[in-house]
């Protein structure tokens, strides 16, 4: 003889919410046995337990209602196995994903880190290896709102990896550079990883051997540490290669307090 089950004991039975319950028959996906006429009591037959177990089953591989309706219309062997292929797939793209963001964390960390860790106003000869940006805008005044430059920037196919990496940089030009002359930036960009998504154009930065400095500032007082570096770059008969990088580490989008505000400067050399 078959046994009937109320909602409230397939709760019990199932571990499931009866608001669950209530919307899997609202949406046909799992539709009582039968419904008191008076009360409007729903319940359950033993027979609707391997349906049951089914979906808790899927649901808890975390694939969809939507696939979980198209298997039970066409309950067989290789839609089930269609559906795992397709859920597979998707675990392989969230592995990725997530793989991705915990790298852009791991490396924001060690700038983080780095920042509080590396002295102020030493000069570091580096190597860099090629790096890509985004430009956001061409020339612009040193004494204009940078953020304000950026904030132009409305091209829906860089906001992700603006979001993801939000490490905005701008350039003096060599020739400016050369003239000792820090009153424009040639350019505002935006540091790219290799694995940031990006359907815009792409700017390149040359590799090579860089002269280095991190100061406790913003760029509004980068010019005297740029006469440093000239100066330097002068009496170890250094050329320069071309325009400056200059880095935002640690600004106003991480802490409010200006006095820790930490910005580094790049500018290619070579030997003359």
């Amino acid at each position: 003889m078959k046994e009937y089950f109320s909602i409230g004991d397939m709760s019990k039975i199932f571990n499931l919410n009866v608001r669950t319950l209530r919307y899997y028959d609202d949406i046909g996906l799992l539709e009582p046995a039968k419904v008191d006429e008076n009360s409007g009591y729903r319940y359950y037959s033993s027979d609707q337990f391997e349906r049951v177990d089914t979906i808790k089953y899927l649901r808890a591989l975390d694939i969809s209602i939507s696939q979980i309706r198209r298997f039970f219309e066409n309950s067989d062997i290789s839609e089930m196995a269609a559906i795992m292929e397709e859920q597979e797939a998707e675990i392989r793209r969230k592995k990725d994903e997530l793989t991705k963001i915990e790298n852009k964390i791991s490396n924001r960390l060690a700038q983080l880190k780095s920042a509080a860790g590396k002295p102020f106003g030493k000069i570091v000869r580096r190597t860099f290896p090629d790096r890509d940006t985004v430009i956001v805008r061409g020339e612009i005044q040193t004494s204009d709102d940078i953020e304000s430059g950026v904030n132009i920037f409305r091209d829906e196919s860089m906001r992700e990896a603006v979001v993801f990496q939000g490490k905005i940089g701008v350039s003096v030009s060599k020739e400016d550079l050369e003239a000792g002359k820090f009153d424009k930036y040639s350019k505002i960009f935006i540091m790219l990883d290799p694995a940031d998504p990006c359907e815009g154009t792409r700017s390149h930065i040359p590799g090579g051997e860089y002269l280095t400095m991190r100061f406790n500032g913003s760029h509004d007082t980068a010019r005297k540490y740029y006469r440093k570096m000239l100066k330097y770059a002068a009496e170890n008969d250094l050329s320069i290669a071309a325009g400056s990088v200059e880095i935002s580490i640690i600004d106003s989008g991480i802490t409010n307090d200006a006095s820790k505000y930490v910005t580094e400067l790049q500018i290619p050399v070579s030997e003359k």
